[in-house]
């Protein structure tokens, strides 16, 4: 049997080194919005085969369209900067091709910063919700299990186990922001609530398992009922997130460029939702059992 409790100080160091490290980057270089969320205009085109990146930025501040994010998608080059009149768009179009050759448009796309700003606050509601919702569902489910350990502890450390899967994926992709132009649009914040559904339904079945040794009312010190518990449903645990790892590491390797980063972010979710749920939750909910006994005496 795994002692995964008498070793749980590894596991939140390491936790808590990734989750920093996240933090540290998001203060220093943000989050790279995309359009859903900050306005501007999202621009697709093809140029002729061999121009880089890098002329092209360096092209891009002759133009006077303020800052540009730009990365590749499927051969075609995606650029997202400030939202462009119509006499603007045709301008660019003409001065990047004949800069670089015809530039052909695949797709134009703007979104207002009304909006933008309305779909931000939106999203960081249904999170919020998201997470009180998930605290209220375990507490009840949990209601009959009062001793050794309130249910409402359950919920919580539910919810902190979540945010460390949340701040994760934030960490990838504030990375993959700065240094690849990566975006967080509409698709992360779809990738986030489905990872929030995932990890505490996995989180959720450890916790089950521990409230039916609870039942049992025998003498075992709860640390162990814990690491028992936790062994017992390690194997369900793996096996269902090797699963979806399996088929969303496909469809991030063959998707298409529509669903790609939408796929890492699932990917990342899902890995970090499976750790969480075993070396994160379960000692988590120790760790306050400890203090709460401390503070007892």
């Amino acid at each position: 049997m795994l002692n995964i409790i008498g070793r749980r100080k590894i596991y939140f160091i390491a936790s808590g080194v990734i989750t920093l490290t996240g933090l540290i980057l998001f203060f220093i270089f943000g989050i790279n919005w995309g359009i859903d969320f900050r306005g501007g205009t999202l621009w697709e085109l093809k140029f002729p085969d061999g121009i880089d990146n890098a002329a092209i930025r360096e092209f891009w501040p002759s133009l006077n369209f303020g800052d540009l994010t730009l990365r590749d998608s499927e051969g075609n080059k995606m650029l997202q900067f400030r939202n462009l009149e119509e006499g603007e768009r045709q301008a660019a179009l003409a001065a990047l091709s004949e800069k670089f050759g015809d530039a052909e448009e695949i797709s134009f796309e703007t979104v207002g910063p009304t909006i933008g700003k309305e779909i931000k606050d939106k999203a960081y509601l249904t999170v919020l919700l998201s997470s009180i919702a998930i605290i209220l569902y375990i507490a009840w489910a949990f209601r009959k299990v009062s001793r050794p350990i309130s249910s409402w502890r359950f919920g919580v450390v539910a919810i902190i186990a979540l945010i460390h899967d949340l701040l994760v994926m934030l960490t990838v992709f504030v990375f993959l922001g700065k240094f690849w132009g990566v975006a967080v649009d509409s698709f992360f914040i779809t990738a986030m609530l489905t990872v929030l559904g995932y990890s505490v339904n996995d989180t959720i079945v450890i916790f089950d398992r521990i409230r039916e040794r609870l039942k049992l009312k025998n003498d075992e010190p709860f640390e162990v009922l814990v690491n028992t518990s936790i062994n017992e449903t390690m194997t369900r645990s793996l096996v269902t997130g090797m699963n979806a790892i399996l088929v969303l590491f496909a469809l991030f390797l063959f998707g298409g460029a529509s669903i790609h980063w939408f796929m890492l972010a699932m990917l990342v979710g899902v890995i970090t939702g499976t750790y969480s749920s075993i070396f994160i939750a379960s000692p988590l909910l120790v760790v306050w059992y400890n203090w709460g006994s401390r503070s007892k005496k």
